[in-house]
């Protein structure tokens, strides 16, 4: 398990994200999923191009993808690859993810 120090803005913006996966949930898609054999422990079923949507919203910040990947969710661990400044995003990081 990963531990983040508080930092307001970036709890702010999970929540954001949060609420917006909520918003475009989909249920069939997530359903369809499960179905084919794709298992989650969360599945929002939202759709990669409202995920983009969603990551243009926020500038690229290492220590909100760190804490969206740790999270145990399809499209936190999607968006958190949008959102890794790539300049930063090293092999070590990639293999790790």
């Amino acid at each position: 398990m990963k531990f983040f120090l508080y930092n307001e803005q970036v709890d702010a913006h999970i929540q954001e994200i949060k609420k917006l996966l909520y918003v475009h949930m989909n249920g069939e898609v997530s359903s369809k999923m499960e179905e084919k054999g794709y298992k989650y422990k969360v599945n929002y079923g939202t759709l990669l191009s409202e995920l983009k949507e969603i990551a243009k919203r926020y500038t690229p910040e290492m220590e909100l993808a760190e804490r969206l990947w740790s999270m145990p969710i399809r499209e936190t661990k999607i968006l958190a690859t949008y959102l890794y400044p790539l300049e930063e995003f090293t092999e070590e990081k990639a293999d790790e993810w």
